[in-house]
């Protein structure tokens, strides 16, 4: 099962609203809504782990896990394009 990190130099903000201010190594931002960054926390939570983070936000949110996987999988798709995530080796 893969695993997802940050790419070395990736700051991140969160701001009051709840949202998320990604800072790039190559000087790109990107704002992200609270669920991202709830997303994001929760993957960083589980070491990397897209499936652990889906049950973990699941049962937080009382969602279906496929549901949340799914969501999750689709940002971590845009944060990879983004330069902000890449896979890793277990």
């Amino acid at each position: 099962m893969p695993r997802f990190r940050p790419v070395s130099g990736v700051l991140l903000t969160i701001l009051e609203s709840g949202e998320m201010l990604f800072h790039a190594p190559g000087g790109n931002w990107s704002l992200c809504p609270p669920e991202a960054t709830a997303m994001w926390l929760a993957l960083q939570e589980q070491g990397g782990n897209a499936h652990a983070a889906a049950d973990r936000l699941a049962g937080v949110w009382g969602l279906n896990p496929a549901v949340i996987h799914q969501e999750l999988m689709q940002r971590v798709d845009e944060w990879n394009l983004a330069g902000l995530l890449v896979p890793c080796a277990d």
